[in-house]
């Protein structure tokens, strides 16, 4: 799949009922950042985004102290026909992949299903770079209230997920872009 706003290809897989990015997403929007701000990193492992930014928003109308009550699906910073996943989106792949107990091993596993999981890390609340190639957390597009947003987290010595998670809104995770009706 070719992102036309800037030429970025991306591996898709189907999973349960859904089509899947196969690799984070790597669109920069505002308030998005490569690992150690450094774009080697973003080649491998996707950009880093602060939930408003995932979801396509400004930080005055969804960021930390503002509830934006989205409407689903939200395409937000996905290309278009493509949106940020729902907790239900999540909830499908975790059925489709054999359960939240083997998430973690199954997703890692490219040879098996094609997902690709890597840990790209996150920035947190400090806005520190943390956690590189040992957990994953991935954004949905499900608030949880004005400083939190629901998220689904993988280590990579685990093999089951963590999910829903709520994390701060200012701290910067992954995107894995999905299509298709549940």
């Amino acid at each position: 799949m070719t992102d036309e706003r800037d030429g970025q290809t991306y591996k898709i897989v189907k999973i349960g009922h859904l089509w899947w990015f196969a690799q984070n997403l790597n669109y920069e929007t505002v308030n998005s950042h490569c690992y150690n701000d450094s774009a080697e990193y973003c080649a491998k492992y996707g950009r880093l985004y602060k939930w408003a930014a995932a979801v396509g928003k400004s930080e005055d109308e969804c960021g930390y102290r503002h509830e934006c009550n989205l409407t689903l699906p939200v395409q937000g910073a996905c290309p278009p026909g493509w949106r940020v996943p729902s907790n239900y989106d999540w909830n499908d792949l975790f059925e489709a992949i054999g359960g939240d107990a083997v998430a973690g091993k199954n997703l890692r596993n490219s040879d098996e299903n094609g997902f690709a999981l890597v840990y790209a890390g996150r920035i947190n609340y400090a806005g520190d770079f943390i956690e590189l190639e040992e957990s994953a957390r991935i954004w949905s597009s499900s608030e949880v209230s004005e400083y939190d947003a629901f998220y689904a987290e993988f280590y990579y010595t685990l093999e089951d997920v963590w999910f829903p998670e709520e994390g701060s809104k200012y701290e910067g995770y992954s995107i894995r872009c999905v299509k298709g009706e549940l």
